[in-house]
């Protein structure tokens, strides 16, 4: 429904509520983008190397090691989303953001490479049942005057957890270069995120939609006139809500719509298509050599002082957020397919030029070549 819809109903909204779990939400991302840059910057810490030296050694165990956490994103996902539906969002959150606060402390006393290993694989399980509930809690628990603004914040708090990470990895470099500490405090520091998000999700009501699913109707009127109409029972704006969620369950029921209802006409095939495509070009567009072997190829192009690395990974965060967070408001005006089109096509421009300067530094180590790669892997 767009958003222009709700104009012409009355704003009863109770913005500090909504705030609440709209944090929730967005504290989630911002704990996925610590654990996703974790390694990538502890690849610049020298005592890391020293306590895990197969990794510097051996690269098909640290591109395992970094995998190990995205591996649980080709099953979990789909098991976070019929567990959300069998119990409801607020269980499979209270469970994945409890196991988020337990595997750093399994991976900062790491006293081999299979504990490290087995920690970052049960952080990824958790982080995909959480990705999972959280993002139907924020789209369901969120006004829809900003339901579009209260999604694309959690990228940016992806970034936040990105910058957070390679701050605490510098800061650890520069003052405890020489203890173990150095890259056990970055690992342990995960939980910190998970911590806060803790009693929020204690405190979050169930999902409104979850609950009409249920048929449990009243529970879920008191829960959406609490967060959008300061607990006026019989406001336009919840009455429609239930209505809208109630038709669109209605419909599901009678389409008996289901997995394989994603493939069963043109129309679905061609949806799912294009899902797949725009995910999996948003995941094999170079992204993941920037995203997670910045140092290594840094270290190609000359730049090998630790510090230098976590400041350009520091760098490249603040960056990131601040584009995000500014196409976040202009994307509505310029329009999703025009950004998208010019951005990938900026990309590839980009990672020609990376590659091109980056294989000719080796051959002749010129600082202005190392200077240009790192100013294109910042505009990439």
């Amino acid at each position: 429904m767009p958003t222009s819809f709700y104009n012409g109903i009355e704003n009863n909204t109770n913005p500090t509520r909504n705030a609440l779990w709209v944090s929730l939400s967005a504290l989630l991302y911002g704990v996925k983008g610590y654990d996703s840059g974790m390694l990538n910057a502890l690849q610049a810490v020298p005592k890391f190397y020293e306590a895990f030296p197969q990794l510097k050694t051996d690269s098909r165990l640290l591109g395992t090691t970094t995998a190990l956490m995205y591996l649980p994103g080709l099953v979990f996902p789909a098991f976070g989303a019929w567990l959300a539906d069998k119990v409801g969002r607020k269980i499979p959150l209270l469970v994945a953001i409890f196991g988020a606060i337990i595997t750093p402390i399994i991976q900062a006393f790491s006293v081999n490479l299979g504990q490290l290993m087995a920690g970052r694989f049960l952080m990824g399980m958790f982080s995909c049942v959480g990705a999972v509930s959280g993002l139907a809690m924020c789209a369901e628990l969120s006004h829809p005057r900003f339901r579009a603004q209260a999604m694309s914040l959690q990228l940016s708090m992806y970034f936040i957890g990105n910058i957070l990470c390679s701050s605490t990895s510098y800061a650890t470099i520069a003052h405890l270069k020489q203890s173990t500490w150095s890259y056990k405090l970055p690992l342990l520091l995960q939980l910190v995120l998970p911590a806060i998000c803790l009693p929020l999700a204690i405190w979050i009501p169930q999902s409104p939609r979850w609950l009409i699913s249920k048929g449990r109707v009243e529970e879920a009127r008191q829960i959406l006139a609490n967060l959008h109409a300061n607990g006026k029972l019989d406001d336009p704006l919840v009455e429609h809500e239930i209505l809208e969620v109630e038709n669109a369950i209605a419909l599901e029921k009678e389409q008996h719509v289901g997995w394989l209802s994603l493939l069963k006409t043109k129309a679905n095939r061609w949806r799912m298509f294009i899902v797949v495509h725009s995910a999996a070009g948003a995941q094999l567009n170079g992204i993941g050599i920037i995203a997670y072997y910045l140092v290594p190829m840094l270290k190609v192009v000359g730049i090998t002082d630790s510090k230098v690395q976590s400041q350009l990974l520091i760098g490249m965060g603040v960056m990131n957020l601040c584009v995000n967070t500014g196409a976040t408001y202009v994307v509505d005006r310029a329009g999703r397919r025009p950004m998208w089109l010019s951005s990938t096509l900026g990309m590839l421009i980009s990672l020609i030029v990376i590659t091109g300067t980056s294989a000719a530094f080796t051959k002749n180590p010129n600082p202005s070549l190392g200077s240009a790669t790192v100013a294109f892997i910042f505009l990439f």
